[in-house]
Order: C-alpha cells, then sequence, then structure tokens
C-alpha cells in the first residue's frame, strides 16, 4: 500500500512539477509567440536573490494578479541567467523610484541597446559598441513594465547583472522571463568579465578600429588575434621584417570572446594566414577541457566561414609558472588542439609551449615576467621563431 500510494504521489508531483513549468502566452497586444517563464524555474542565480509572495509584499501585492512570486535582488553585481533557442528575450517586470540599471551579456558578450527598426517603444535590438551600455529599470511610479531585446536567431546563454550605478540598494522585481523561441538549460558562461573590463576591451577594439583602414588593404598580411600575450607583444609587428603582421590583441580575453568579437577584429581584413591565440584565461577561469575545445572548434570553423581562402593556425597555450598546477590539464588541451587543426585542411599548429619547459618539463621563469604569467622578452624571442616557421 506504501509503495502504491509513493508511486501516486510521484506521479502527481511530476504533473504538477510539468504543469508549473508550462510557458503562458505573454499578455501583452502584438507579441504573439513571445511566452512567459517564472525565473525560479528556469534561471541560474549568483548572489543574493529573494523569491517573494506577490501577495504577502506590500510593494507587491497589487500585482499579485499578475505574478504569483518576483524574483527580487537589491545587490549589485548579482546575476541572474538562463538559456533560450529564438531570437528575442526580455523582461516583464516591476518598475519604481528604487530600480536599477541592469547590464546584459549575452553570449558573455555586454551588449548595448538601439531602438528597434520596427519602431515599438518596448523593444530594442542588441547591438555591439553602439548604444546605452544598461537596460534602465526606473520608473516614476512602482508599474507593470516590460522590454523585449531582439538578437540573431540560435541558442543564446544571458546573465543579467544588476550594475553599482544607484549605489547598494536599486532592486530588479522580476516577474517573468520573456522568450520568442524556447526555453533552454542555464549555462552561465564562467569569467563574464566585469564592466571596467568591458570598458577597457571597448576602448582597445575603438582603438584598433581607427588603423583598419590602413592595415585592411595589406598584401600577403598574417593577423594575429588573441588575448594579452599577443596585446603585450609590442614589437610583434616589427619583429618580422618585410612582412606585413597585423596584431589585435585584447588582453582577458577567451575564445568566446574573441568570437563575439570577430565582426571587429577579424572581418575587416583580407589576410593570407591567420593566427589565433586563445585558452589562457579559460584555465584561469577553471573551464572544463571538453567546454573549452567547443569554443576553440566554433571560433576555428567560424573563422574558416568568414576568411575560407586563408591559412589559420592556432597556437599552443603556454606553461605560465603560476599554473604550473594547471599543466596536465593544459597539455591535455593543447594535444586536443593540435589533433584537431592538423585534420582541417588548410590549418596548421604552432607550438610554443614545448620550447618553454625545461629537461624536466617545468616551466623556464626566466620566460616570464615577475607575475609568472606573460612572456619577458626572452620568451618573446621563442614565441618569434616558432611563428616566423609560418611568417617566413
Amino acid at each position: 500500500m506504501k509503495r502504491i500510494f509513493l508511486a501516486a504521489w510521484l506521479f502527481i508531483a511530476t504533473v504538477a512539477a510539468i504543469a508549473q513549468t508550462a510557458p503562458e502566452a505573454f499578455d501583452q497586444p502584438g507579441w504573439d509567440g513571445v511566452k512567459m517563464y517564472v525565473p525560479a524555474e528556469v534561471c541560474k542565480k549568483h548572489g543574493l536573490w529573494k523569491d517573494v509572495e506577490a501577495a504577502r509584499d506590500s510593494r507587491m501585492k497589487k500585482f499579485a494578479d499578475k505574478f504569483a512570486t518576483v524574483m527580487t535582488s537589491g545587490h549589485p553585481n548579482s546575476t541572474i541567467s538562463f538559456g533560450f533557442d529564438g531570437d528575442m528575450f526580455g523582461l516583464y517586470d516591476l518598475g519604481g523610484p528604487e530600480m536599477a540599471e541592469l547590464e546584459v551579456y549575452v553570449d558573455g558578450q555586454l551588449i548595448h541597446f538601439k531602438p528597434s527598426a520596427d519602431g515599438k517603444a518596448d523593444c530594442l535590438e542588441a547591438a555591439p559598441l553602439e548604444g546605452p551600455r544598461y537596460l534602465d529599470r526606473l520608473a516614476d511610479e512602482r508599474q507593470l513594465q516590460h522590454v523585449l531585446v531582439k538578437v540573431a536567431p540560435g541558442k543564446h546563454q544571458v546573465t543579467l547583472r544588476i550594475a553599482d550605478t544607484r549605489g547598494e540598494k536599486a532592486y530588479l522585481m522580476l516577474g517573468r522571463i520573456l522568450v520568442r523561441g524556447e526555453i533552454a538549460e542555464a549555462k552561465p558562461v564562467k569569467g563574464l568579465p566585469k564592466m571596467k573590463q568591458q570598458l577597457k576591451w571597448e576602448k582597445k577594439i575603438s582603438d584598433y578600429m581607427a588603423r583598419d583602414a590602413e592595415q585592411a588593404s595589406l598584401d600577403d598580411a598574417t593577423l594575429v588575434v588573441g588575448s594579452s600575450s599577443i596585446d603585450m607583444w609590442k614589437s610583434l609587428e616589427t619583429d618580422f621584417p618585410g612582412k606585413n603582421v597585423i596584431r589585435r590583441g585584447v588582453s582577458g580575453t577567451k575564445a568566446i570572446d574573441l568570437y563575439n568579437y570577430r565582426d571587429l577584429l577579424i572581418a575587416p581584413f583580407n589576410p593570407k594566414r591567420i593566427i589565433i591565440y586563445e585558452g589562457d584565461n579559460e584555465i584561469g577561469f577553471k573551464w572544463e577541457v571538453d567546454e573549452m575545445m567547443a569554443e576553440m572548434k566554433k571560433l576555428f570553423f567560424e573563422v574558416r566561414r568568414m576568411k575560407p581562402d586563408a591559412e589559420i593556425y592556432m597556437v599552443s597555450i603556454k606553461p605560465s609558472p603560476v599554473r604550473v598546477k594547471n599543466l596536465p590539464k593544459i597539455q591535455k588541451v593543447n594535444r586536443l588542439i593540435k589533433e584537431f587543426v592538423e585534420s582541417q585542411p588548410n590549418a596548421g599548429y604552432i607550438d610554443i609551449h614545448s620550447p618553454m619547459l625545461d629537461a624536466e618539463g617545468n616551466p623556464r621563469p626566466e620566460l616570464f615576467l615577475k607575475d609568472g604569467l606573460h612572456p619577458a622578452k626572452e620568451g618573446y624571442d621563442i614565441w618569434r621563431e616558432q611563428f616566423g616557421k609560418v611568417i617566413k
């Protein structure tokens, strides 16, 4: 009897859970196909959040017919993340005089906002560098509000972060997540950059763009892209006399970031060869090997699509002394990168890892700066030799 009762209880609980997570149609005119999801059921949270019963909270009571519960936080840098497959996402929330500005990251990239081409006041489009950086939830009085953001169709991970622009107590009161498409498992991007980092990236990319016109027309050029080890290699463009080398390094980036900024860092050029160095920061942010390889391959195939005639070279991750405990993971990733890229046509692998190890297989500290992370001049001498086998 107990077993029958338990089986019946589990069946009822399962049916109830399915019914609870089934999406409702967005109840605003003009938005056919947009669905609503309860944040607590589809999001992953980081920081301080509360799931508040609207009927029991004086700030929310009059909206209880819309939202049984409201996900709320008033703590800067708290994040909430969800995944979806579609072309639009948004918020159905409560506005008020104490509401926050939000940083919005799509697939790890901070997005700016511009008005939608269809002219709807409650619809925006994601933009890479132009327009406001924040989604403002402020209102003169407590009110129900919504906003929708158009993105390229596909699978996306979205993270909302409460900005610190309005002090210690600026709130998000989120009733529903809106999606045109299908909700998916939330897998927040590891190492989501802080706003300060994003602003540095945008400044660096803007500075590069000012030079694009003269460098885009270079013949037989080698485009070198990647993270800080490329950004800090200041002599790179003069280390190969008689060769047209274009340096486009952005400190702190990962393969996913280079993919996100590909239209600004790779698309303007028509190089004979492209050399890619990423992976260091993924190691620092404790990405798993399969996660790293998935993004490396995604980046490679997108570069191949963009530049079908270019040679593509991927560089091994260097053996930094401060990451000696990560050497087994680094070497496994390097082996997989090598196997992958050498299986691709018109592509190759540049090994700077092995020459930076001593006879016992340990990193050589004299090749690195005092931070134990970035190459010193002696380290870049090795890089110049290994890169030269391709560039020359």
